[in-house]
């Protein structure tokens, strides 16, 4: 089993779970999401939008995580592990 590392660490290429604890997603702490860059020219160096949006928190951090309504939602996560690999089906192979 793997262990949670600091968000700072995580790929930004791939999917992951994501952990992220302040209540941001419909389904739980626990998710799997996605850095997703941006070109937006409103955002810092580090992909941070410069001014607030009503819609957005100011400290956005580029985060997709999947929520309750099989879409993505913007989040911000403190841990992330990579994602486990697929169970065995017999027959499969």
């Amino acid at each position: 089993m793997s262990k949670w590392h600091p968000i700072k660490s995580a790929p930004r290429d791939r999917f992951v779970m994501l952990y992220v604890p302040n209540g941001q997603l419909e389904t739980g702490p626990v998710t799997i999401g996605i850095y997703f860059p941006s070109e937006d020219e409103d955002r810092d160096a580090r992909g941070r939008f410069k001014k607030q949006r009503p819609w957005w928190p100011a400290d956005w951090s580029g985060w997709l995580g999947t929520d309750g309504d099989n879409s993505s939602s913007w989040c911000d996560p403190t841990h992330w592990m990579p994602m486990p690999d697929p169970p065995f089906a017999p027959g499969a192979r």
